[in-house]
């Protein structure tokens, strides 16, 4: 092989890692890719979560609900902290199930998406812009059916390379129709 045609082999392969390289650094401004669904960690190359408490608390409206009823779900940041990223899940309390729970809708006009969608409608929300944000309300809506026992799951991203994911709410109770706590 010619001098010429190992260092063209050469450059070559150093494009090409190049090119993997900026493909595994690019972060999500539109919202999170639907293979987060599970794991609602962002795939941000080199960036981890910090040891630090996250600055960032989830509010939720009500502590019970019912089958069909709506509760407001509030993403804010303490002291006035922004975020540029937020991701929200209802899962089932106490369960391995990555499977969504309910709908939601966006209250503050932030820019959001859903993603994560079930068949039976079910699904997540997330960002749809990078914009920086000092809260976010949503609006989730429970299934018709039993769902149980949910909590509230969210991953917020401050920056790039700084995140909080899989932060939880308090549970919130599921009751029947007279009151009763069902679980």
């Amino acid at each position: 092989m010619t001098v010429s045609r190992r260092m063209n082999n050469a450059g070559m392969l150093i494009a090409a890692m190049l090119l993997l390289y900026a493909g595994e650094s690019r972060g999500y401004g539109t919202g999170p890719p639907e293979i987060a669904c599970s794991s609602m960690r962002p795939s941000h190359y080199g960036a981890s979560d910090p040891f630090t408490p996250s600055p960032y608390t989830i509010t939720v409206s009500k502590q019970k609900y019912k089958a069909g009823e709506s509760i407001d779900v509030t993403l804010k940041g303490a002291n006035g902290e922004k975020f540029k990223g937020f991701f929200v899940q209802a899962r089932k309390h106490n369960s391995q199930s990555v499977i969504p729970v309910g709908t939601f809708t966006e209250v503050t006009s932030v820019g959001s998406k859903n993603l994560c969608r079930q068949r039976n409608g079910d699904h997540a929300i997330s960002h749809s812009n990078s914009n920086q944000k000092s809260e976010v309300v949503l609006r989730w809506t429970a299934p018709a059916k039993s769902a149980g026992d949910i909590v509230f799951r969210v991953t917020v991203v401050m920056a790039y390379d700084t995140f909080w994911d899989n932060q939880e709410s308090a549970v919130v109770k599921e009751v029947n129709s007279s009151g009763a706590v069902i679980g």
